[in-house]
């Protein structure tokens, strides 16, 4: 199993503050050989649908090889759990301050753009949800 990001608690935490149930943890998807796990399988408050997350902290010091191998990964969350045919939202978990400033710049908005991507920002010093994005 692949390690947790810094963040794993903290967004666990906020969600849990927010109403929200906590599934699983490292939800492993096989597709083929192939294993991946995705962080987070949530329910919100009052609805069935589950959300599947992961969680990215950005605290690299190339934070384009940091959008770069989130972007892929989550293309590749896409590609299973279209495949699989399951019933669940992904959403790429990120602190405000990198939403703030990675995703508003043309790079960040094109690769939410294309690759359809769902952010769900949260405050870690807080350890609340700030926005989801659709």
């Amino acid at each position: 199993m692949p390690a947790k990001d810094r963040y794993h608690d903290v967004v666990k935490r906020a969600l849990v503050k927010a109403g929200w149930v906590i599934t699983r943890e490292n939800v492993g998807l096989m597709i083929g050989a192939r294993r991946l796990f995705i962080d987070l399988m949530a329910k919100p408050p009052n609805a069935q649908r589950l959300t599947l997350i992961e969680i990215k902290g950005f605290d690299v010091e190339s934070k384009m090889d940091a959008l770069a191998e989130s972007a892929g990964q989550c293309l590749l969350y896409q590609l299973a759990i279209e495949h699989l045919e399951i019933d669940a939202t992904l959403y790429l978990a990120i602190p405000r301050w990198i939403a703030g400033s990675l995703f508003t710049e043309i790079l960040g908005q094109l690769v939410l753009s294309r690759l359809k991507l769902k952010l769900l920002v949260f405050d870690p010093v807080a350890e609340e949800v700030v926005q989801w994005t659709a």
